[in-house]
């Protein structure tokens, strides 16, 4: 990814959060959209693009991806 659409995405994602939840700022993200080319449909097969937050370490990447697998797994559980 170039070093200007991943400053695009940085501020996109900002705004958007600064919308969505007053007074809050991103931190740390996990980026991930399934891929596919016209080779790779021909074999039903499908790729998967990751992007994570500048200098976010690998650890806030795991524990970001837990929890969307835990909201994905139990979409009624309260947060503590």
């Amino acid at each position: 990814m170039s070093e200007q659409t991943k400053q695009a995405l940085d501020e996109v994602l900002a705004a958007h959060v600064a919308e969505e939840m007053v007074g809050a700022v991103v931190n740390g993200y996990v980026l991930m959209a399934s891929t596919q080319t016209f080779e790779q449909f021909d074999r039903e097969a499908t790729g998967y693009f990751t992007e994570f937050a500048e200098r976010q370490p690998a650890h806030s990447a795991i524990g970001l991806a837990t929890m969307l697998l835990n909201d994905l797994t139990f979409p009624d559980k309260e947060e503590p």
